[in-house]
């Protein structure tokens, strides 16, 4: 090869150098991020069968809970939804046993306080959270017949009486156990006094024009009567 040539070569093999394809560099392998799974926890707890005429109130004096937790833990917002020998979940409980018998819900002892009865037998026309003339119902209105009676739905103490409430006419408060208050309203005559202590069943009041409001409250808030009461 001749010297004057080699210039001329080494041109030729830089320029090609340069032209050659240069290979990408490897991609980097990233493994995926795994999803987090939700993990469901069990709470602690047991079944209850439900017997004839038993309440949601009478059940959770049995396993000593808050009705509330009841509630929640079973989704429920209907009384309805309540039939006798359905089961329902008891949060937290590891009772092996009842506090007391679960046939007991008509007996009273000290741990056992009696189940709420009816103020006064009728026909419920109006619901708890019913609304009417801008207004949610907090408890049940009942029609029953003109004159009667109404009675203590539980063993308590006479909290509050009114002659004239707004929205409520004259107004009966009795005091229970557990913080729990029965209101008794849209009244003809109030036949007890503040502080009297009155025995479940008692008349406490009267209605001349067929119509009585009935609450039961828990501190300030209102309790959705049927929770309380046998349908």
């Amino acid at each position: 090869m001749s010297a004057a040539k080699l210039p001329a070569i080494i041109c030729y093999l830089f320029i090609l150098s340069g032209c050659a394809a240069i290979e990408p560099a490897a991609k980097l392998s990233i493994p995926p991020i795994a999803p987090i799974r939700k993990q469901t926890i069990q709470l602690p707890g047991k079944y209850h069968r439900v017997e004839k005429n038993q309440t949601l109130w009478r059940i959770s004096k049995i396993y000593n809970l808050d009705l509330e937790d009841i509630l929640k833990s079973n989704n429920i917002t209907d009384p309805a939804q309540i039939k006798t020998g359905q089961s329902i979940f008891i949060p937290y409980s590891s009772l092996p046993e009842a506090r007391f018998s679960l046939n007991s819900h008509n007996s009273k002892t000290k741990d056992n306080p009696a189940d709420f009865i009816w103020p006064a037998k009728g026909t419920v026309i109006s619901k708890f959270g019913d609304k009417l003339n801008n207004a949610v119902n907090k408890g049940l209105t009942i029609r029953i017949k003109p004159e009667s009676d109404i009675v203590a739905a539980q063993s308590g103490r006479v909290a509050f009486t009114a002659g004239q409430l707004k929205g409520y006419g004259k107004t009966l408060i009795l005091s229970h156990n557990n913080g729990i208050m029965t209101v008794y309203a849209l009244l003809s005559d109030i036949l007890v006094k503040p502080g009297e202590f009155i025995a479940q069943g008692t008349p406490i009041a009267r209605s001349v024009n067929g119509i009585v409001h009935f609450e039961i409250r828990k501190g300030y808030a209102s309790q959705n009567p049927y929770y309380y009461l046998s349908l």
